[in-house]
């Protein structure tokens, strides 16, 4: 087309795509979570905790139904592994309006009362921040794993084993020019006042 002179070329096209990036600066600053129906381990109902700045999966594992209790438990279990592991706090929790995480239903009086999962977050200075309807883009990150999960979960022999292979892989949507996995990046990504408290921890051990 072009050597007939039908067409020409636009400089624009051909100029390398810039991948715009929508992750937070910092890790822990935000953190999703999300069920997924497990086509690989049929019957199975898979929930897991990811942090948004380094894609990381702090926790997660497959049941048998959605419980509400089952996403407090994994939170409670993500603050654990944040401050112990890494001296942080989880500042934000984005999840969709489920049932297990929002309560939708309100009283006669027109009020809408919060959910254990919700009072869960309160009590633990996380601010909730819930999708809005009709908006996976929203809780992109979880939607992006879980098809990595359906991918791959058969090549482990469990949850745990697959969560390690994960976070331990080469992630594009982290740096689409040098190789860093999910365990680096969130080692990275730590808020100034974490990698202090870190160092002040292994002062504290000699």
């Amino acid at each position: 087309m072009l050597k007939k002179g039908v067409s020409e070329e636009d400089e624009k096209k051909k100029k390398q795509r810039v991948y715009k990036d929508y992750q937070r600066e910092h890790s822990f600053s935000l953190v999703h979570l999300d069920w997924h129906d497990s086509d690989c381990i049929p019957g199975k109902k898979v929930c897991s905790i990811i942090d948004d700045a380094s894609r990381n999966i702090l926790c997660g594992d497959e049941f048998d139904n959605e419980y509400e209790e089952y996403a407090i438990k994994l939170m409670n279990q993500a603050i654990k592994i944040a401050w112990k592991k890494y001296s942080s706090v989880i500042k934000e929790c984005n999840s969709d309006k489920g049932s297990q995480f929002y309560n939708n239903t309100k009283n006669k009086d027109g009020e809408r009362n919060k959910n254990e999962f919700e009072l869960f977050l309160e009590k633990n200075n996380i601010n909730h921040i819930p999708s809005r309807r009709n908006h996976p883009q929203t809780n992109g990150k979880e939607e992006r794993w879980f098809r990595t999960y359906e991918e791959n979960r058969h090549k482990f022999k469990s949850f745990k084993e697959f969560m390690n292979w994960y976070n331990n892989m080469i992630h594009l949507g982290l740096n689409r020019k040098e190789g860093v996995t999910p365990n680096e990046a969130i080692g990275f990504k730590l808020q100034p006042e974490a990698i202090l408290g870190l160092l002040f921890r292994r002062f504290d051990r000699q």
